[in-house]
């Protein structure tokens, strides 16, 4: 047996870490391919391994071990090792995917708490500011008129003349597509005109108070609205002429604001408004409003109003 340690460079007894890597480093040097005038030096090298491993239960000499079973041999440990390193590769892969998933799980969790966080933090100041200007405002309120100059982007442009000095401002709106909405839930226009409530002496801190509307501005909440209407009960005034229809539906937007004021009518407006786009302004304020019971009664009364007279 000691002949085989000698073969591996080794001392006798030495572990089996030991005879692996002295197989490796010398297999690899002896190797046919690699030097082909060694052949016979790698066949003892690998039967030396084999029988200090125990594949092989008993010394064999030269004429005992045929060349083509040494290389078959040969060719089985290197297709187990093949076997073990491919083995070890996809569970070291595997491992890693699942740790990298696990990294990107923590990671878009706390994106979420981050995102919930700024959120919180915003909403905390912009209703803290909000509470802070209707302190301000309402200890000392005046009123002026403040007109539409501008419309851009979820902006809006207004100016308004207070205690002789002229103000220009611009302040965030939400939208509908395109379309630019007042906080009333109306379209929004360059010229359109709303209350604007300051603190006297300090016209700095204002609101728009887009619930009150100059007359013109109005009147072109009202058609909008009609029209609105129109189309929602296309098919229920299907047998009347346009005429009678739209008759009917002024009628119902006159009342609609009489009863529920411009907020009304941007509730009509906003009949098909998604929750996501506009959550504080949306489809669910038309379908709370059909549900009013004012709303049913004017409706009933414009359905019964002689529109030959209107």
């Amino acid at each position: 047996m000691d002949q085989y340690y000698n073969i591996l460079g080794l001392k006798s007894g030495a572990s089996q870490a030991e005879i692996k890597k002295a197989y490796r480093k010398l297999a690899f040097k002896y190797h046919p391919d690699i030097n082909p005038g060694k052949k016979d030096k790698f066949l003892e090298v690998l039967e030396a391994y084999e029988y200090l491993t125990g594949e092989r239960k008993a010394p064999v000499n030269k004429a005992g071990a045929s060349p083509d079973d040494l290389m078959a041999f040969y060719e089985l440990l290197k297709k187990r090792a093949k076997e073990r390193a491919r083995a070890k590769y996809q569970e070291r892969a595997a491992r890693l995917r699942k740790e990298r998933e696990e990294e990107q799980a923590k990671e878009y969790i706390r994106g979420i708490f981050s995102f919930i966080g700024v959120v919180l933090v915003s909403l905390s100041l912009y209703y803290g500011y909000r509470g802070f200007l209707n302190i301000m405002i309402t200890s000392r309120p005046a009123t002026a008129k403040a007109e539409v100059i501008g419309v851009k982007t979820n902006r809006v442009v207004y100016s308004f003349l207070a205690e002789g000095k002229k103000y220009e401002e611009e302040s965030y709106v939400s939208r509908e597509g395109i379309i630019m909405l007042a906080g009333n839930g109306m379209p929004l226009q360059k010229g359109d005109v709303f209350e604007v409530i300051y603190r006297k002496g300090h016209p700095t801190f204002h609101k728009v108070n887009y619930n009150k509307v100059n007359a013109e501005t109005l009147d072109r909440y009202l058609q909008i609205t009609s029209i609105v209407l129109i189309n929602l009960y296309k098919d229920e005034w299907a047998g009347e002429d346009y005429s009678d229809s739209y008759v009917r539906a002024n009628c119902m937007a006159y009342l609609i604001h009489k009863t529920f004021g411009v907020k009304g009518l941007g509730s009509v407006y906003l009949n098909s408004s998604s929750i996501i786009e506009n959550w504080s302004k949306n489809r669910l304020g038309w379908t709370a409003l059909q549900k009013d019971e004012r709303f049913i009664e004017l409706k009933d009364e414009c359905s019964k109003a002689d529109t030959s007279g209107i």
